[in-house]
């Protein structure tokens, strides 16, 4: 198909030998009556992730760009779109990391079609199916903001429940890229905004700039992992509470650049709930410090003077929930 590139698909790689093929033939699955490119970045994978790339772009060299890396980017705190920026031509920017992948072939096609309807909005999400590492449905607690969003505008009280519009894979944006004065307030908020998640700012950052769309269709999955290159992934085991304070900070920062209150009351003591209850565990020094950090960092202590006895009486309630199903079916296995 000639003429411009409509979507720039950006995904992003590493040591994701056993996924990428699944994610690469997601992209290459879809139907649309427009040009599409794909720019996929290995971080150094150690393992044959950069192989199977290579494979992907000899058989596909006018749709697959790639990009590796002989030393890991991530480790050295570079943003790996600072390598993939330039390379991003098109109307619009999709995204992918791979170890997620789309489940419907005309995903493209139906958020382009929205988006050229609608010009006044600059990005369109969807829902997404939560699944493991082995492929299959995800058994562990799922988002609803995620995977039951019905089709709407997304909203400032949404925003400021610290939502998004949809997980990465799920995104279709306008390409800031193309814009000099978009381009230039996008780089100053990413790099204000280090330590928040890289997907929770950049939600917030469409959703500053004009209106932002959300389709009920589930188009794709995303895969928890303990192993690979996501956020959550790199993340897992580690106590938030102290990246926590400082990434709230950021968000309200950029709100406040484009005229936007924001507050994130429920997320301020949700923060401290997490944290009492992580050190309540572990009995640890360095976790009651922790605690007593994001506690002195929350500006509304009686809206969590509230939350923590409601919630703290339902994780408790939970767990004796959990335990005497143990028992019972303990039992009545002869155990």
């Amino acid at each position: 198909m000639t003429g411009e590139v409509m979507v720039s698909v950006a995904m992003m790689a590493y040591n994701h030998e056993k996924y990428i093929r699944k994610a690469l033939d997601g992209v290459l699955s879809q139907k649309c009556n427009f040009k599409y490119q794909i720019v996929v970045h290995d971080d150094a994978s150690p393992d044959h992730t950069a192989d199977i790339i290579r494979e992907y772009a000899e058989k596909y060299p006018d749709i697959i760009i790639p990009i590796y890396q002989t030393e890991n980017q991530y480790s050295q705190k570079v943003n790996i779109r600072t390598f993939m920026d330039e390379k991003l031509t098109g109307k619009y920017l999709a995204f992918c990391e791979c170890d997620d992948y789309w489940c419907d072939e005309n995903k493209l096609q139906k958020q382009v079609d929205f988006l050229e309807a609608h010009p006044d909005f600059v990005a369109v999400g969807h829902n997404v199916k939560f699944i493991d590492e082995a492929g299959n449905d995800y058994q562990g607690v799922v988002p609803k903001a995620w995977t039951q969003m019905k089709s709407h505008v997304f909203t400032l009280r949404e925003a400021n429940n610290y939502q998004m519009w949809g997980q990465l894979a799920s995104r279709l944006v306008v390409n800031y890229n193309r814009i000099p004065e978009f381009r230039e307030k996008y780089y100053v908020c990413r790099d204000k905004c280090r330590h928040a998640n890289g997907d929770t700012s950049d939600s917030l950052f469409y959703f500053l700039q004009s209106k932002v769309y959300v389709m009920a269709d589930v188009m794709s999955c995303y895969r928890k992992t303990t192993s690979g290159t996501s956020y959550s992934a790199r993340q897992t085991g580690i106590n938030h509470g102290e990246r926590k304070i400082q990434s709230l900070s950021e968000l309200i920062w950029m709100g406040q650049q484009f005229g936007v209150k924001l507050t994130y009351k429920r997320e301020y003591c949700k923060m401290v709930f997490s944290a009492l209850t992580f050190w309540r565990e572990t009995k640890d020094e360095a976790d009651r410090k922790i605690y007593l950090a994001c506690k002195a960092a929350n500006p509304y202590k009686v809206r969590s003077a509230f939350y923590n006895f409601f919630y703290g009486l339902r994780y408790k309630t939970l767990k004796l929930l959990s335990k005497t199903k143990r028992m019972i079916r303990g039992c009545l296995s002869g155990k």
